[in-house]
């Protein structure tokens, strides 16, 4: 039986490890647009902060620092509207592959 606790922690691993990559992201592309902490909490779409070229930008960067592929299913408002949302799919294609 798979040790529930322990793939909580490599799940929660991987998301700070998505919100630090998005966070060093955003600060290259963008400096400056950010008006306060990153956290899973922050909003990306209502805020303008990604947008459909940023979208691009941001998958193709998660693609190539975490060895995953996006899928056209992906690219949903629920899943791109706060950094937690992001961090979350990135772990869970990541639980999914390893």
């Amino acid at each position: 039986m798979p040790n529930l606790a322990h793939a909580e922690t490599e799940a929660d691993t991987a998301a700070v490890a998505v919100l630090r990559s998005m966070e060093a992201f955003f600060a290259q592309s963008s400096p400056g647009s950010q008006s306060g902490p990153f956290g899973t909490e922050t909003a990306l779409l209502s805020s303008g902060l990604l947008d459909s070229l940023s979208m691009l930008q941001l998958t193709t960067h998660l693609s190539d620092a975490f060895g995953i592929e996006f899928e056209d299913e992906d690219f949903t408002m629920e899943n791109f509207a706060t950094a937690g949302q992001i961090a979350d799919l990135v772990a869970s294609k990541l639980a999914r592959s390893g």
